[in-house]
């Protein structure tokens, strides 16, 4: 600071340049073997501007599902067409790449070395090829992995066989100083130079940042075993994180799955609401470690809410589409909704029962950031799979699976009906089965359900309704094989839900069991979840994605 002062005082094409910068980016080039290395004050700058020299209007970018909020706006600000590819899943990105229609551009692959809300690690090396294959430029975001991982922290783009157009990392996370950097050949990173405003038009990272990076490079270098040494010691944590409390949530899986490797030097982990969370901040705080728990994740009433007063960058990035289950009437979106417009995103719901009116699957809101999917009870069964499949993360309040008929849609009722009373077998569940039909009954149902006292004291309203019942029930259609594709779940159940058996629950729960899936049960809810409570669960999970 007596040299340099604290701030640069301009952009880095005017007066903001220091003999620091410089010594940073070629020493960087050279570590990395790259041609060229520019400076950035944020990772988020940095691939915003990664993004536009990339890409315009006539690039299509594949990114995959789970991709940083940063890449998802530089994409937006290219003007670029956006698809997803399931998350660290070559099979998919292989078959989108194929299906591409020829344009001016060649299309853009944008993964992270690190995923550092799940843990996982693509397999660059496989992608590269895809990419060389198909003539696709590649983009990797470094910023979890380096300083850790690959050949003495280098990241895992370095020593790969093929070229990869341009790579980011960040000062921020291993480095301990702040500011990021992009790396790449000579001709992209002039490009970047004369035409990035991101980088043109921004105050030059601060030279003791720069200082505290270039200190933190020549101790990597001195000690290329930290990495390995910290990897080991994570892969130590977690397994015996399921000893530690860690619950809910499923361990990153393994390479041979084929959706990514665990992340090594990061391993998730998730922990309770209110209380639960903030204690286990500060006792990892205390205790000299990082802590594990994301920014602005709301943690029930202790860890706040998502306010009206400011709108979330989180939630400005996300579309949401809510179904509700079988009777609209049992709750209403209205709270969530406001919540979640009031933090920048779009929602769209059904709102309306079988008593209002036909139950229509709403349409997923347009946008380019994550499509959230919501749904409470049967609606999760009466979306249509192509909608379903859109989903980057999905919340399941209260639902079911085992009263759902098998096989294709529209199933006769009485089947379903049957299969419905051969899973309750004693007279309680049966008692649970009446409140679930205890409106009315009508003939069309008579040969599938027990006689007297359940069809007793029937009422013409009584028997409409029913009949409403079993035509949506005939909707219900079993859900797509493998459905969701390694997106993260949340599934919230009441212990006092009188609508779905617990056998049913745990069905659901063991279908989802290869996704990366938090459990929420409590046991003073019931059936209608959707409510300002439950919504502060789903924040809080929201807030760690």
């Amino acid at each position: 600071m007596a040299s340099d002062g604290v701030g640069a005082g301009g952009s880095r094409l005017i007066t903001g340049t220091r003999p620091r910068h410089l010594e940073l980016e070629a020493a960087l080039a050279t570590w990395l073997n790259r041609d060229r290395v520019l400076l950035f004050p944020s990772g988020f700058q940095a691939n915003i501007a990664a993004l536009t020299a990339l890409s315009d209007r006539h690039t299509i970018v594949l990114v995959d599902r789970l991709i940083h909020h940063s890449l998802l706006a530089g994409v937006r600000t290219s003007g670029a067409r956006l698809q997803r590819f399931a998350h660290n899943d070559l099979e998919d990105l292989d078959q989108r790449l194929q299906r591409l229609k020829p344009t001016t551009r060649p299309p853009l692959v944008v993964t992270e070395s690190l995923f550092s809300m799940e843990g996982t690690s693509p397999d660059l090396q496989g992608i590269a090829d895809l990419c060389a294959h198909h003539g696709a430029q590649l983009l990797v975001d470094e910023a979890h992995g380096l300083g850790v991982l690959g050949p003495g922290g280098r990241g895992l783009c370095h020593g790969l066989q093929r070229p990869v157009a341009l790579v980011c990392g960040t000062f921020g996370k291993a480095f301990g100083s702040g500011g990021a950097f992009l790396a790449g050949d000579h001709t992209t990173m002039e490009r970047l130079l004369q035409t990035s405003g991101a980088f043109r038009y921004t105050t030059a990272l601060a030279p003791p940042l720069v200082a505290g990076a270039q200190a933190a490079l020549r101790l990597i270098q001195a000690h290329p075993n930290w990495g390995s040494e910290l990897s080991q010691r994570s892969e130590r944590w977690r397994t015996g994180a399921p000893g530690l409390g860690e619950t809910g949530r499923t361990r990153p899986r393994s390479p041979a799955v084929g959706r990514g490797r665990p992340g090594r030097a990061r391993p998730p982990a998730t922990a309770g609401a209110g209380g639960a969370a903030v204690g286990g901040d500060q006792a990892a705080h205390g205790a000299g470690g990082d802590r594990p728990f994301a920014p602005g994740a709301a943690a029930g009433p202790a860890g706040g809410h998502i306010g009206a007063t400011a709108r979330s960058p989180r939630l400005s990035m996300m579309q949401v589409l809510a179904m509700h289950g079988w009777a609209g009437q049992a709750g209403t979106w209205s709270h969530w909704r406001q919540r979640f417009e009031d933090g920048g995103a779009k929602w769209s719901s059904a709102d309306r029962g079988y008593s209002g009116g036909e139950t229509v699957a709403p349409a997923w809101p347009p946008g380019p950031g994550r499509n959230l999917l919501i749904a409470h009870s049967l609606g999760l069964h009466l979306l249509p799979a192509a909608l379903l499949a859109q989903a980057d993360a999905v919340v399941l309040l209260g639902s079911f699976s085992a009263f759902v008929p098998h096989g294709r849609a529209g199933r006769a009722v009485a089947v379903a009906l049957k299969g419905m009373q051969a899973a309750l077998g004693t007279d309680e569940e049966l008692t649970m089965l009446e409140r679930f039909l205890d409106k009315a009954a009508s003939p069309h149902a008579r040969s599938a359900l027990p006689p007297a006292p359940l069809l007793q004291g029937l009422t013409s309203l009584g028997r409409q309704r029913l009949q409403q019942d079993l035509e949506l029930l005939a909707r219900c259609q079993s859900l797509p094989t493998g459905w969701p594709e390694a997106v993260p779940v949340l599934v919230v159940q009441g212990e006092q839900d009188a609508v779905v058996h617990a056998a049913s629950a745990q069905q659901l729960i063991d279908d989802l069991a290869a996704q990366p899936l938090t459990l929420h049960r409590d046991p003073n809810w019931g059936h209608a979840l959707i409510t300002p409570t439950v919504l502060s669960v789903v924040q809080q999970w929201l807030g760690a994605l």
